[in-house]
């Protein structure tokens, strides 16, 4: 419980950083969130065809985080994200962005914010999810990143 109380400050603090933000109820999250999985996950995060998580909110009993998918895989950590996002996206689209924890509400930005954010955040310890509105890529943030396990920026294959 102490945990999401901490995610939920995080995403409050962060939502106030940004000018033109929408923040998502929990189900436009969760929306968001299986968007993202049938995206950008593969059968080995399945069980019964059923992606499981740790999750308090959800009662996941899988000791595995979302972006397990990609370490799992052997995802290589990528710092040029910035520079790949400009060259692949429209600063005024729109990116979701939520956080691990599936019982706590998104946000959504305009890219450009987005970006600026990043480029002034120097450090995101958290699982951080973002994806554009149009699911062309996405770029992930982990507890682990000092690890080498993220950031991640993969784009979806089409």
């Amino acid at each position: 419980m102490k945990r999401d109380q901490e995610q939920y400050a995080w995403v409050q603090q962060m939502k106030d950083s940004f000018k033109d933000v929408k923040e998502l109820s929990v189900k436009e999250t969760l929306e968001f969130r299986e968007k993202w999985r049938r995206r950008f996950t593969d059968d080995s995060m399945k069980t019964d065809g059923i992606i499981l998580h740790n999750c308090q909110y959800c009662g996941g009993r899988r000791n595995s985080f979302d972006w397990h998918a990609f370490s799992f895989r052997n995802v290589p950590a990528d710092m040029d994200y910035v520079l790949k996002i400009r060259a692949l996206s429209h600063l005024e689209e729109r990116v979701a962005i939520w956080v691990e924890r599936c019982g706590l509400p998104g946000i959504v930005v305009k890219l450009g914010e987005f970006v600026d954010y990043l480029e002034r955040t120097p450090s995101i310890t958290e699982e951080l999810y973002a994806m554009p509105i149009k699911q062309t890529w996405t770029l992930v943030f982990t507890h682990e990143g000092d690890m080498g396990c993220g950031p991640y920026f993969v784009v979806a294959e089409k």
